[in-house]
């Protein structure tokens, strides 16, 4: 058996792991969204990193200290898994894939850029913090004649 955590709603899903396992096997296969590598770039990746971060630090928009912290990663491999999404099937819910990069060689460059860029994202007129604000930014306007509010479903972040 594997227990994963629902896709919606909090609660625990308990699969079979043959059901699980082939979800994950049929997701990973599709071709248009992911593909086999022939070797594992983690080393070649860390190198680049490394590279950028001294061109960074030789034209002075980044100081050795945060050098250090989007350096100081671990070499992990980003781990795969699926959340299953038993509000579309029951019996054999699909999955919403997950890419988990925690740990990983790009999870303190993220953590570096975010520093950056969350003072300046939150001051755009566009900014939602979460569900709740979107909520209180829609009960304030007025709505027009002819105005429709839509949402969507992505189906694929990185698909064609």
């Amino acid at each position: 058996m594997t227990i994963r955590p629902a896709d919606k709603g909090g609660a625990m899903v308990i699969l079979d792991t043959q059901l699980y396992k082939g979800e994950c096997y049929r997701q990973l296969g599709d071709g248009m969204i992911y593909r086999k590598l022939r070797k594992d770039p983690t080393e070649e990746y860390y190198n680049e990193l490394t590279k950028l971060c001294n061109r960074g630090i030789n034209a002075g928009f980044l100081l050795d200290g945060g050098a250090r912290f989007i350096m100081g990663t671990q070499k992990r491999i980003p781990i795969f898994y699926t959340l299953p999404k038993v509000h579309k099937d029951l019996n054999s819910p699909p999955g919403r894939p997950i890419v988990s990069g925690i740990d990983s060689i790009s999870s303190n460059l993220s953590q570096y850029i975010d520093h950056w860029l969350q003072p300046v994202v939150k001051k755009m007129p566009s900014y939602v913090r979460d569900s709740t604000d979107i909520i209180k930014t829609l009960e304030t306007l007025e709505w027009r004649e002819g105005w429709l509010l839509g949402t969507l479903d992505v189906g694929s972040l990185y698909g064609d």
